[in-house]
């Protein structure tokens, strides 16, 4: 971990510290103890992904090796993914987005290597429609799709953001997915329906990116989460 404080930020009380990892993105915090707390968090978040998905995990690189400036320090960072895997494993990533006027709610619970997906709006909500999306082979050969089950209410038009977000993150983690979702707005017409549609897609980049572990310093991640 590279180390250094931005003489912008600084105003005789307070510094903020940007943190460089190695072959990862950075982040920022606003004293020592933090920037080295949320250093050990990306490290061990990035780490718990790549180590779950059986993908290569680089090489550490020798502190006498490390490039930095003038007012930049290395320094080696403790992960241990076993504690963070067991802490992880009831994380509960949430999300908030603004569409026609409302407060879209989405929240992620891992279920082992599983997900489920609940999406509603910040008054209750309901329950609309429910999608159980499963991973499989591509009909064509070539990288994976979903095969989607839905089960919707009566009257209800909730399954297209379900199956949307269902199966979006069941091809991205190869695994099986279920959402339910309910957002309620009184009278709403096809242009309040295509913008909450367009939030929902926002949605799922944050969420996609979130579990892809390529987190900045302003991700959701970290100012939302339940352990």
């Amino acid at each position: 971990m590279a180390t250094s404080t931005d003489d912008n930020e600084a105003d005789g009380n307070s510094v903020k510290y940007k943190v460089e990892i190695i072959w990862r993105r950075g982040t920022s915090a606003k004293s020592l103890y933090e920037a080295i707390e949320m250093a050990q968090d990306v490290l061990c978040l990035t780490l718990y992904w790549r180590e779950k998905e059986e993908r290569e995990i680089p090489v550490s690189t020798e502190v006498n090796k490390v490039f930095y400036e003038d007012n930049e320090f290395v320094s080696l960072i403790a992960c241990d993914t076993d504690r963070y895997r067991s802490k992880i494993s009831s994380l509960r990533l949430s999300y908030e987005k603004e569409a026609c006027g409302i407060t879209l709610l989405c929240d992620v619970i891992p279920m082992g290597r599983d997900y489920t997906i609940c999406v509603r709006d910040a008054k209750g909500g309901h329950v609309g429609s429910t999608v159980m999306s499963i991973a499989r082979q591509s009909l064509t050969g070539e990288g994976i799709s979903a095969t989607s089950s839905v089960l919707n209410r009566v009257g209800h038009k909730d399954d297209e953001v379900a199956r949307m977000l269902a199966e979006a993150v069941a091809i991205q983690k190869n695994c099986t997915v279920v959402c339910t979702c309910g957002i309620h707005l009184d009278g709403i017409t096809p242009d309040q329906i295509q913008e909450i549609l367009d939030a929902c897609g926002e949605l799922e980049q944050m969420i996609l990116a979130d579990m892809e572990g390529e987190k900045g310093e302003d991700s959701t991640f970290f100012r939302n989460r339940d352990c």
